[in-house]
């Protein structure tokens, strides 16, 4: 996994490995590592890790979470997907 691993470039972290940016992969590398390929199912893939449960998911209390509006797959602060919700329907 030291692949993933490169030098600091600040001098206070006195050599240490960190992090490559995820620019500096290519998308085969990150889908190699099993990050999912979109935002939402990122921020899904992080409210299983919380809940583990699909069902949790959508139940959760978690509110002072960052994700917590997000966690049903989709941006309530888009125009487009609050007008969908607010009608009862599904975004296009």
């Amino acid at each position: 996994m030291t692949e993933y691993l490169k030098p600091s470039p600040y001098s206070s972290d006195v050599g240490d490995l960190i992090g490559k940016l995820p620019s500096e992969l290519t998308r085969s590398e990150l889908e190699a590592l099993g990050h999912p390929t979109s935002f939402p199912r990122a921020i899904r893939a992080k409210c299983m890790d919380c809940v583990y449960s699909s069902s949790e998911v959508a139940k959760c209390i978690h509110h002072s979470c960052p994700l917590w509006p997000f966690r049903m797959g989709r941006n309530p602060f888009h125009a487009r997907s609050r007008v969908a919700m607010e009608e009862g329907k599904e975004p296009t």
